[in-house]
């Protein structure tokens, strides 16, 4: 795998899903990771409203498209993209590489 870890700040090189062993390890709860209570009652409004990926799939995630949560933009869901899990790793992936 080429590229970065997808972790701010961490140059190490992945391992898998986009994350280096060091953060392969951490396990947060949402809330650790920026998104609180409120941000779940959105995003489960959203794939309620939104429920099918660009690729037809159902959607199960909410991608940010800004790719910054700890703002407030990652909490607008005009921000948001409706996807599958598949695809929404597939575009995590490509979002870490350097130059993308």
């Amino acid at each position: 795998m080429t590229g970065v870890c997808c972790e701010p700040n961490c140059g190490r090189d992945p391992v898998r899903k986009g994350r280096c062993r060091e953060h392969q390890l951490e396990t947060r709860t949402t809330t650790e990771q920026g998104y609180g209570w409120s941000y779940q009652i959105k995003r489960a409004a959203f794939l309620r409203t939104h429920h099918t990926c660009r690729c037809g799939a159902p959607a199960t995630t909410v991608h940010h498209r800004l790719h910054n949560q700890a703002t407030e933009a990652g909490n607008d869901p005009r921000f948001w993209e409706p996807m599958c899990t598949s695809c929404n790793s597939r575009d995590g992936a490509l979002w870490a590489r350097p130059g993308a």
